[in-house]
């Protein structure tokens, strides 16, 4: 049997929130250097940190989710302004207890279950192929909202039937 290998690589959507952060950041920016040019020369020190923390963090707001399976585990990387990656996970298929839509019946069961201890978000935000998997990591279950592509909920089905949903 030859070894099953997917890759994919998905961008995360700004959401309202994220944008409106950028203009206020921008904003609050400009302004500073309007008030250090205008009140006084030493708001412009005020500016020059505001230019600084606007050029460090605005870059950070561009994710993307990169998932790598290979027989049976799944490697997510939080890739930020396509430069910094930064390793979310590796979850093994014999752990997962569930993988469903995040709109089905048994994934809200799941949430509602009080063993669960984190919910992440490894997803695009606003896919229709959204699905939540329930895994069970050093002793605490978790939930990690990801979107598999074709093949790999096919393999992920094949390893563990009963665990797979897909509605």
């Amino acid at each position: 049997m030859s070894d099953l290998y997917t890759e994919e690589l998905i961008a995360r959507k700004t959401s309202m929130v994220e944008k409106a952060l950028r203009v206020v950041m921008i904003l609050a920016t400009v302004l500073t250097l309007v008030a250090g040019i205008v009140i006084s020369p030493l708001v412009l020190i005020l500016f020059l940190v505001l230019v600084i923390v606007d050029l460090v963090k605005i870059p950070q707001f561009n994710l993307e989710y990169e998932y790598l399976y290979v027989n049976g585990e799944l490697d997510i990387d939080k890739i930020i302004a396509k430069s910094k990656r930064k390793r979310v996970g590796t979850y093994t298929v014999s752990n997962m207890e569930l993988i469903a839509p995040l709109s089905s019946r048994e994934l809200a069961q799941a949430r509602r279950d009080p063993s669960v201890k984190k919910v992440r978000d490894c997803s695009s935000g606003a896919g229709e192929n959204r699905y939540g998997m329930v895994i069970n990591t050093d002793g605490k279950k978790q939930i990690i909202i990801f979107e598999p592509n074709e093949t790999m909920l096919r393999d992920i089905r094949r390893l563990s039937p009963r665990n797979v949903v897909t509605r």
